[in-house]
């Protein structure tokens, strides 16, 4: 009896085992989906974001906390729009992948943050990998895209978010120009050409978490806009004849949040399809007209044109009297 009692506790022990050996905990792989771009600012000829239809990829940060401790699971690894790999982990109907060999899970009783950046020249990051500078030049003429979110899971790792979604915003100033011509005789137009923002500056680091977040870089330059015309094209186009109409400059351009107190532009008067004159003209803006860029908004700088000068007129100003008759025979 007792080898028995013996063998059926050993049978007991083994199926314990067993069972325990079999025990699986899936865990539910992070994935992104859903981006937003805050569409702040119209679509331009440069090719920047409005809406998510041309963004593509961004760069994921991210860190858990569980038990009082904080790591970091997500360092600048690369999210896309399409999927580039077999093994790239996402949801088809969402379509934001990043490489399997980057895989993060949903932990049970942990919060989560992430950050996300789209087109940095160069991301400085904290000692738990999470941005704190984020570099840009103004030469790659690419927007600037940040975004945070967060998330936390229950005691069954089921996330508050998931997949994790960004509402993307615009760092960066967005500015156009629109010029406008009062209604002039009809053989008269003019043309508005190399509209500039004189002494631009080209770029800076923006620094995560600063109510003034912008340290500027000290080089400067001109950043041109193009012509006044009726439809921008990407290869620029001819500026459009102005009389009593209204056209916006050929390109948007994006710049760091800066002080603006310079623009000028060519000006050209026809009569018909000869050139009358040619100048440049250069608008200082000075004291309550300098105009401050903020991030995230957009800008359209107006510029009015009245009549090269004043109308022409005539007027008798006296008609001599007719003197005495002077009397001809004329048989």
């Amino acid at each position: 009896m007792k080898k028995i009692l013996f063998a059926a506790l050993a049978l007991v022990a083994l199926a314990s085992c067993a069972k325990e050996d079999t025990i699986r905990v899936d865990r539910q792989q992070i994935g992104f989906g859903n981006m937003f771009v805050d569409n702040a600012t119209r679509a331009a000829i440069d090719g920047t974001y409005s809406g998510t239809k041309s963004f593509t990829a961004f760069k994921v940060f991210g860190t858990v906390t569980g038990n009082a401790n904080t790591v970091n699971i997500f360092n600048g690894v690369d999210v896309t729009k399409e999927k580039s790999n077999a093994t790239d982990i996402g949801t088809e109907n969402q379509t934001w992948w990043y490489n399997a060999a980057n895989v993060q899970y949903w932990i049970p009783s942990a919060s989560y943050s992430f950050a996300a950046v789209a087109d940095a020249a160069s991301i400085e990051v904290s000692d738990l990998g999470m941005p704190v500078k984020i570099t840009y030049n103004a030469e790659t003429q690419g927007d600037l895209l940040y975004s945070t979110s967060s998330a936390t899971t229950d005691a069954q790792a089921n996330p508050s978010v998931s997949p994790v979604a960004f509402t993307f915003q615009h760092l960066l100033s967005k500015v156009k120009f629109t010029v406008t011509s009062n209604a002039m005789a009809a053989a008269y137009t003019y043309k508005v050409s190399n509209i500039t923002i004189n002494d631009v500056v080209d770029g800076g680091t923006y620094s995560v978490g600063y109510a003034t977040p912008w340290e500027l870089s000290s080089t400067l330059y001109n950043l041109t806009f193009g012509n006044a015309v009726n439809e921008a094209t990407a290869n620029g186009a001819e500026a459009t004849a102005l009389n009593g109409n209204s056209c916006e400059s050929n390109y948007s351009r994006l710049l760091v949040p800066q002080t603006i107190s310079s623009i000028s532009f060519t000006l050209d008067l026809y009569k018909g399809e000869t050139l009358l004159s040619t100048e440049t003209k250069t608008i200082t803006l000075t004291g309550d007209d300098v105009v401050t860029l903020e991030g995230s908004r957009a800008y359209n700088f107006n510029i009015g044109l009245e009549a090269p000068g004043a109308p022409i007129e005539f007027s008798a100003n006296q008609v001599p009297t007719w003197g005495e008759d002077t009397n001809v025979n004329v048989q």
